[in-house]
């Protein structure tokens, strides 16, 4: 069929194919461009075929990345299905109407059928291409070219001199092709048993017949994933433990055949045992995130569960004790004045100057030791005149945020910046799978708080509890100390209506903190 993927330059054609937003990020594209080197329309029209196939195909494979296995065949037919079924809706529009819209074309040329018949063809030997076929004209038996040629004999010789009702059953019979191709290409190229057959074909005759196994599709989950990075713009890390959580609720509820309810996610969370209540809590947070973005984003969602009870609310969980029957103290520990001098001296004798800096930047603003590798020279600016630390990314909407830089560190920060060779406050010798550039440091701080007799409860996170713990005993209010750190405040007023704390509040609350041993 004719369609939009021509364009006339400087008189001669080029292909031309725009990439799906889905897959831009793999394919590091919008569209897919071939200058054809003719003028004749007609003749690039054929030109244009293998290079639209191997495009499509070069989509496919990357889409395949996103959805992840072969096991979401049904969802793979539901969303051709659902393109099928756009398609036709659009086709007999323009029938009715006498306008072309949405790129089909449906004047069926002789070009049009050779088009077509080409494109089987092709599609055809594609989803053959391991088999060892010595029949070289195999493809006009099956199924979908024996369809077109069925077709191209019926419908081709009678032009366009044809009535509406005639026009509108040679279209409909068009997309009958279409709907055997894609069952032909699933079938073919997915791990579909036969007994699944029969469910192939009414998927992609009607999407309605779709049942997903659990709402936690893989489509949906990586439309999620996207959500999370690219609009929240939370760490990669933190996205992929949401996702696996996600997933492993889901095979679960598939495995026991349970529905999303309130009671499933409950039987799910005493099935943990092995889980401490924190975790467990952890597993709460990502199913929440997922539900909260389904039910704002995914139509599905929406539709299907708009007065359900939210299913990981309201759940409770047992305190941990300790062997003796004691609560247990999961928490980090601050670190007292005293204690974070010893670690600071001892680095300092060890001549472990990055560690120095280290703790010398978080204990004059708070910031987690990620936030601490993160600052670059465009992170300084200036907030109401008053020199500043941006922060931009964060591991919650609260951590974005912009702190005062401290006038004990004004110099520290400058002769920084003046040895920095990439432009990052610290120097890093690279990051982990995540590209977290504090992943040696962290490592390397917490050997020496250990050989300091150090507990596990005391980490680089210390310091900034340490620092909380001073803006306290200097009589700062808890919302500017929250605003200051990261925080939310856990109210409306503050969190979502409030514009915040002026620089000079915040600066006047940051100069409060003072650490003699700190040089």
């Amino acid at each position: 069929m004719a369609s939009d993927n021509l364009i006339l330059r400087g008189g001669l054609y080029h292909a031309r194919l725009s990439i799906p937003a889905d897959v831009r990020p793999i394919l590091n594209r919008s569209e897919f461009t071939q200058a054809l080197k003719t003028g004749s329309k007609s003749e690039a029209q054929l030109l244009k075929v293998p290079y639209v196939h191997r495009w499509k195909q070069e989509i496919a494979a990357a889409r395949s990345k996103i959805k992840g296995t072969d096991k979401d065949w049904q969802e793979l037919a539901l969303q051709r299905s659902q393109e099928i079924e756009a398609r036709q809706q659009s086709g007999l529009m323009n029938l009715i109407t006498n306008k072309l819209k949405d790129g089909i074309d449906l004047t069926f040329t002789e070009l049009d059928f050779r088009m077509l018949g080409y494109a089987l063809e092709l599609s055809i030997h594609e989803v053959n291409s391991n088999r060892k076929i010595k029949d070289d004209l195999y493809y006009e038996k099956e199924k979908p070219y024996a369809e077109y040629l069925a077709f191209e004999e019926k419908w081709k010789d009678k032009g366009n001199e044809i009535s509406l009702e005639e026009k509108i059953q040679r279209f409909n019979e068009f997309i009958e092709i279409n709907k055997t191709i894609n069952i032909y290409r699933i079938a073919k190229t997915s791990p579909i048993p036969v007994s699944k057959h029969t469910e192939l074909h009414q998927i992609i005759n009607d999407p309605k017949y779709y049942t997903p196994k659990s709402p936690f599709t893989q489509l949906r989950i990586e439309a999620f994933r996207k959500y999370q990075t690219e609009t929240k713009g939370i760490i990669q890390k933190t996205v992929d433990t949401q996702i696996s959580r996600i997933e492993k609720i889901r095979d679960w509820l598939e495995s026991h055949k349970k529905e999303l309810t309130y009671e499933s996610i409950s039987e799910f969370l005493e099935s943990q045992d092995k889980l401490s209540g924190k975790t467990k809590k952890q597993w709460i947070y990502a199913g929440q995130s997922f539900w909260k973005w389904a039910i704002k984003y995914d139509s599905f969602f929406k539709e299907n569960f708009k007065n359900a009870t939210p299913p990981f609310e309201g759940h409770e969980f047992a305190s941990e004790k300790s062997k003796g029957g004691r609560k247990r103290d999961t928490n980090w520990k601050a670190f007292t004045l005293d204690q974070l001098e010893t670690i600071y001296s001892e680095a300092v004798n060890q001549d472990k100057q990055r560690i120095v800096d280290a703790i010398t930047i978080a204990a004059y603003t708070g910031f987690r030791i990620e936030e601490v590798y993160k600052i670059k020279k465009s992170s300084i600016i200036k907030e109401e005149g008053i020199e500043s630390f941006s922060i931009e990314d964060a591991k919650t909407e609260a951590g974005v945020r912009i702190v005062p830089i401290h006038p004990n560190i004004k110099s520290k920060v400058q002769s920084l910046l003046a040895e920095s060779k990439d432009g990052y406050l610290l120097p890093s010798t690279g990051g982990n799978k995540y590209g977290i550039r504090s992943d040696a440091m962290s490592k390397a701080f917490g050997r020496l708080k250990t050989e300091l007799g150090f507990e596990r409860l005391h980490v680089f996170h210390s310091i900034r509890k340490t620092m909380i713990t001073q803006l306290q005993r200097a009589d700062i209010p808890g919302v500017l100390i929250a605003e200051i750190v990261g925080h939310e405040t856990g109210t409306i007023t503050y969190d979502v209506y409030a514009a915040g704390h002026s620089a000079k509040q915040k600066l006047n609350a940051i100069s409060q903190l003072q650490y003699d041993f700190i040089k």
